[in-house]
């Protein structure tokens, strides 16, 4: 008798599709991301790695925990991200530094120069808000200088983002959802919204319009909705 060794078809193609994956995983860099239990300069990473379907181990440490790990680390700052290849094993800090990297695991950080180059203005005003913020030991002056910080300084760079996300499209970067936005939401929008921020309240927002719309967009979109879904399965 005849012994027909040919595979279906659909057959043929899940074991060349298995195999292929196989080996994609086998080269793969082995990651795991560091930060606390909370969304903040971590989740835009998060989603950016979920969407790429790029498995990574999501360790999120206790407050309690922090000062003793704190003293491994060579930035002494969190979000760390490790990288392990071929048996090296590397460690990287600053969060967007992180989040461009896994952004181009998931095509949410542009190929094309320019298109690039808008995500990073964008993500680079949006850690000036952060890193401008003043500070002072004395709670009256540091109230006071923010006060008049959220009223100048602060005000022009949430001004520049208004115009960005009224001229750009639907997105801060274009019509299509980039890293910069998930920054802005995670990082600076859901931030003051919520009152970390002291002495400049979630209302501050609220004068914002287009950001404020934005912030809607981001939450509604398909990338963002089924990181949630399937977060909330585990």
């Amino acid at each position: 008798s005849k012994v027909n060794l040919r595979w279906p078809s659909e057959l043929l193609l899940q074991a060349f599709t298995l195999e292929r994956l196989t080996l994609e995983m086998a080269g793969a860099p082995q990651l795991e991301l560091v930060y606390f239990n909370l969304a903040a300069r971590a989740e835009p990473t998060r989603i950016a790695l979920h969407h790429a379907k790029v498995p990574f181990k999501d360790t999120r440490l206790a407050f309690e925990n922090w000062p003793d790990f704190k003293k491994n680390t060579p930035a002494a700052k969190l979000p760390m991200l490790y990288v392990e290849s071929s048996g090296d094993k590397r460690t990287f800090s600053q969060s967007v530094a992180i989040l461009r990297y896994c952004g181009k695991m998931s095509n949410l950080y542009p190929s094309d120069a320019l298109a690039a180059l808008k995500v990073d203005e964008v993500m680079d005003t949006c850690a000036d808000i952060l890193s401008k913020c003043p500070q002072d030991k004395d709670e009256a002056a540091k109230k006071a200088k923010r006060e008049e910080y959220a009223l100048g300084a602060m005000k022009i760079m949430f001004e520049f983002l208004e115009f960005t996300a009224r001229a750009e499209g639907d997105f801060l970067a274009g019509h299509e959802l980039t890293v910069a936005d998930l920054y802005f939401k995670y990082v600076v929008f859901d931030l003051i919204k919520v009152g970390m921020f002291d002495y400049i309240p979630g209302e501050y927002l609220d004068q914002f319009y287009e950001l404020c719309e934005l912030n809607k967009r981001i939450e509604e979109h398909p990338i963002v909705k089924a990181y949630y879904e399937d977060s909330n399965k585990e």
